[in-house]
């Protein structure tokens, strides 16, 4: 902790030598502040993302344990922001997360900076009209994004031309239920076409959990219009779900305990808490991703468009084509580990470079010229095979029940 604190002033040193502006720094220990008021001022820093951590060393009277905020608030005269700077992924030893914040400094230190001196320099666009995300659903996103950008809920049909989308940074489509049309179809294409940055969450079978008691249900296969304008980019999201051995739990309510209910955490394998990750900077520091019911992902031709997986489920997967059965009442024995032989399924990937329109040599839709049409550009697309990744936790709870009968035991 004393190198990470001295890395901290190595940076500020280092920024100041380019800075017109001075920056100065200091400590300040959270726990020295009055009893009656800490409570408020710790809550304010878990605000920023800054949580205490427990700190373990050995002394001669033996383990003695110190509760720690390895955090940064940066302020100015207006404005006031914070970072955390103690981050690792999954599985890393103590040395290696301090190692890795170490190397994150120069860009935990400059975003925290950025966000002062050009606050919201950036739109962002969710689209909205086609089932996707209520506003609760999504609110992780936007509490995550709020301060370095401006989010706009955008209705797409309301667009008349691909110039109202130009402005956005990034155009984010989080898990359609209904179709796109042609024109919208359109619309998106040439925003890439533009050098416009999109990110698509679409699921490849729809999923009714709330079916998943009793016999269960079918995960059967579901368009959303977007189909073959990823294919033409380069990627297909299939019709197939995926589980996974390093899976995560539902929530059910498995009978009364007296006169309460009874929540039992289901192990569930269609939850994947995916931590294996691409070593790129969109994955860099990134913690475990949890899908839920989440498709395959499979890359076809496309010529100049360079293709890169993400993130990985792990070595204990398997994929099950549509239609798939869902139902609670499978999860009552073990799941089969034989046939989870399948290793390191891409659950996302990045796409880059000069893509060629959709639209290339086609009639196009009707209201718009073929003047302002182009047939390539250089863009980004990301895609996952999941429309809930991005949904908050707590939007996602539901009772369940299971589906036997109370006088069986919950195994």
């Amino acid at each position: 902790m004393r190198r990470l604190q001295k890395s901290v002033e190595e940076t500020v040193r280092t920024f100041n030598a380019y800075s017109p502006e001075k920056i100065t720094y200091s400590y300040f220990d959270p726990l020295t502040v009055a009893e009656s008021e800490q409570e408020a001022f710790i809550g304010s820093l878990t605000a920023y993302g800054i949580n205490p951590t427990n700190l373990y060393s050995q002394q001669n009277s033996g383990q003695q344990v110190q509760l720690i905020f390895p955090g940064i608030l940066v302020s100015n005269l207006e404005y006031e922001t914070g970072a955390l700077i103690l981050k690792g992924e999954r599985g890393m030893s103590p040395d290696e997360i301090l190692n890795q914040s170490i190397e994150n400094l120069e860009f935990e230190l400059s975003n925290a900076i950025k966000k002062l001196v050009s606050p919201e320099e950036s739109a962002i666009a969710m689209i909205m009209g086609h089932g996707e995300m209520a506003e609760d659903e999504g609110y992780g996103i936007v509490e995550a994004l709020d301060g370095e950008f401006e989010l706009f809920k955008v209705p797409l049909e309301q667009a008349k031309s691909p110039a109202d989308l130009e402005n956005f940074k990034i155009i984010f489509i989080e898990g359609p239920r209904d179709i796109y049309s042609d024109r919208e179809v359109y619309l998106l294409d040439q925003y890439v076409m533009n050098g416009g940055n999109l990110v698509v969450m679409v699921d490849g079978v729809a999923v009714d959990i709330a079916e998943a008691g009793g016999e269960g249900t079918l995960a059967m296969p579901v368009d959303s219009g977007l189909e073959n304008l990823l294919f033409k980019y380069g990627i297909r999201v299939n019709k197939d779900l995926i589980q996974d051995l390093n899976f995560g739990y539902f929530p059910v309510m498995a009978g009364n305990f007296g006169n309460q209910d009874q929540m039992v955490p289901l192990p569930w394998p269609f939850f994947i808490q995916a931590g294996v990750m691409q070593s790129h900077p969109i994955t860099k520091g990134l913690d475990v991703v949890y899908y839920r019911f989440a498709s395959s992902l499979d890359t076809v031709m496309a010529e100049g468009v360079k293709k890169t997986p993400l993130i990985f489920s792990s070595n204990n997967s398997r994929v099950l084509p549509a239609p798939v059965r869902v139902a609670f009442s499978d999860m009552e024995q073990e799941p089969p580990v034989e046939a989870f032989s399948v290793k390191s399924l891409p659950l996302a990937y990045l796409l880059e470079g000069e893509f060629t329109s959709l639209f290339k040599n086609r009639f196009l839709p009707e209201g718009f010229s073929k003047r302002d049409f182009k047939e390539s550009g250089i863009g980004k697309v990301v895609v996952f095979g999941d429309g809930d990744v991005f949904q908050s936790q707590k939007a996602f709870k539901m009772e369940a029940h299971w589906p036997w009968e109370k006088t069986h035991s919950v195994k």
